[in-house]
């Protein structure tokens, strides 16, 4: 909710919906987890690819902070987001809404408790996607204005420096236009709980009305507080920030986290590998190995050379030497006798 780069929206939303997804599976409910698994599949993939598109368009700029009024730019992006946006807000007869009242249904039934923890996920999920999408696609643009050179069709100017954004190529949008139809409508072509139906039955209680009504209005207000905070009234946010810049910034920089993964894992890990392992067990325990073998070998390399000289004469008095010896030990060991 407090991100700024679109890609990281997306991907935090990603650890949400997983949580949904172990949600249904621990309620027992493994056939809607699976469920979502799949219409998760149709929506996350086009958030994400959808902002690829919007970083295509606004030339490699990721914070929604420099965008802005998108929509009049990137029609055919601001409508396959919006898709998208809907899909996993949970608004009623789309992909998002199927998997997710299945899951939230099974959650009352198991523990009441499980249903409004899923319920406040899902206006949260609501919020912070809308908050991207209106952040990206309303107001004006905010990123760096045309210099007035002539444009191509695909918005570059003609010094192949644009700074006016443009709509992504068919290559592009294309994909993007069947991942839409599959968020609007994909839980009708793959009803996943009917086929798999013979390994995990589904129950035949009907749920209250009032579960799905409650989930849907869930979703659809976070639409709606995202419209006021970042339409109607951009002031909003700023006063909120100012008032409750402790929790703020700890939710901003991710609770600390990554921070604390460094400090408490990766440091010491580098910092003891580099102290115990490559100063004590490989300079002074392996490499101090190799070199002792190494030393002896150039001491008695060094001993042997000498007698190594290249003269014949010394070789022969050598062998003389070496006779000599010979014929003393064996008329010794014949005296001994």
């Amino acid at each position: 909710m407090t991100q700024f780069d679109i890609k990281k929206v997306y991907a935090y939303s990603t650890v949400s919906q997983l949580g949904y997804m172990f949600l249904g599976l621990g309620v027992g409910a493994f056939s809607a987890g699976i469920f979502h698994v799949m219409t998760h599949a149709f929506f996350k993939a086009l958030l994400f690819l959808g902002a690829g598109s919007v970083i295509h368009g606004c030339h490699h700029e990721q914070d929604m902070r420099n965008m802005g009024g998108l929509r009049k730019y990137m029609p055919i992006t601001f409508v396959t987001l919006l898709c998208a946006t809907l899909a996993i807000s949970g608004v009623p007869f789309l992909s998002g809404a199927a998997s997710k009242d299945l899951i939230l249904e099974a959650a009352y039934e198991h523990a009441p408790w499980m249903y409004w923890v899923g319920v406040a996920t899902a206006c949260m999920t609501a919020f912070y996607c809308s908050r991207a999408f209106f952040m990206t696609f309303f107001g004006e643009y905010k990123g760096k204005p045309s210099h007035g050179h002539g444009h191509d069709d695909h918005g570059h100017d003609s010094h192949g420096h644009a700074h006016t954004p443009h709509e992504s190529p068919a290559s592009m949008w294309i994909p993007l236009a069947i991942l839409a139809a599959l968020s609007l409508g994909g839980q009708y072509l793959f009803n996943v709980p009917h086929i798999l139906e013979p390994m995990f039955p589904i129950h035949e209680v009907e749920p209250a009305a009032w579960l799905e009504l409650v989930a849907s209005a869930a979703g659809i207000g976070g639409i709606v507080l995202a419209y006021v905070f970042y339409v109607l009234a951009p002031g909003i946010p700023d006063g909120i920030v100012s008032t409750f810049s402790v929790p703020y910034n700890w939710i901003y920089n991710k609770y600390f986290v990554d921070e604390f993964y460094d400090s408490a894992i990766i440091s010491p890990t580098i910092d003891g590998s580099r102290n115990l392992m490559w100063r004590v067990f490989d300079v002074r325990g392996i490499d101090g190995i190799a070199n002792g073998i190494a030393t002896v070998a150039q001491g008695v390399g060094g001993i042997l050379r000498k007698a190594q000289s290249g003269y014949i004469r010394n070789y022969a008095a050598w062998v003389v030497a070496g006779a000599i010896a010979v014929l003393v030990w064996v008329g010794l060991k014949g005296g001994v006798q």
